[in-house]
């Protein structure tokens, strides 16, 4: 069970819930009486969030992949802020809806940052239930000039399988460097400045470290 937030209304009693795990659920209400409603199943939204790519020194793309749960998707938006900040920007965002399986794409090109910045974005994704579905992240951009190490790899599928896979290098859990590979090539960060870092290979659905 969730706990649910009950509001009156001229229109009945509205309640609203967070979810934090995927699966399935059901929805079931009952009055003071013990009068029960029927159940209604509904499985939530996912989201499907790719490590930051193209970080320069001014700026990064964003992007994720919006998985349609019982309710068709609405709209998805990404906004950005500097990590020092507490308001967003909202991103121009391009957001298309595949009409066979009724999944969205999410998209932004950020441009205008700050040189060796830290920054939060977020997405957004509504319903036509007004289901709603955040995630936020985290990524820094480059020092102008920056220089460091070269650190190569190959990220590949336990089965040999293919599919694209998003390869990132994080401080913490801020993505200073990501791109996306086909399983089984081979990914390149360059200057990379000294210290501890981790390599995170993910598809949306799973995701290694090292």
């Amino acid at each position: 069970s969730v706990d649910i937030t009950k509001e009156a209304t001229s229109n009945g009693i509205i309640g609203t819930f967070e979810i934090t795990e995927k699966g399935g659920y059901t929805i079931q209400a009952k009055d003071n009486a013990g009068n029960e409603s029927d159940q209604a199943a509904f499985t939530p939204m996912s989201l499907k969030v790719k490590a930051v790519t193209n970080i320069t020194d001014t700026g990064a793309t964003l992007g994720a992949n919006v998985i349609k749960g019982t309710f068709d998707i609405k709209s998805a938006a990404i906004s950005y802020r500097k990590y020092t900040d507490e308001e967003y920007t909202e991103a121009e965002t391009a957001f298309n809806i595949d009409p066979t399986t009724g999944d969205g794409a999410a998209s932004a090109v950020l441009s205008e940052l700050d040189p060796a910045t830290a920054y939060v974005f977020k997405v957004t994704a509504v319903s036509d239930a007004n289901e709603v579905l955040d995630y936020e992240g985290y990524f820094r951009t480059l020092a102008t000039d920056q220089e460091g190490i070269t650190i190569k790899g190959t990220a590949r599928y336990s089965d040999n399988s293919n599919g694209n896979i998003t390869v990132g290098i994080f401080d913490g859990n801020v993505c200073m460097m990501a791109e996306e590979i086909a399983a089984g090539d081979e990914f390149t960060f360059f200057n990379i400045p000294d210290g501890n870092y981790t390599v995170t290979a993910t598809d949306g659905n799973y995701s290694k470290s090292a």
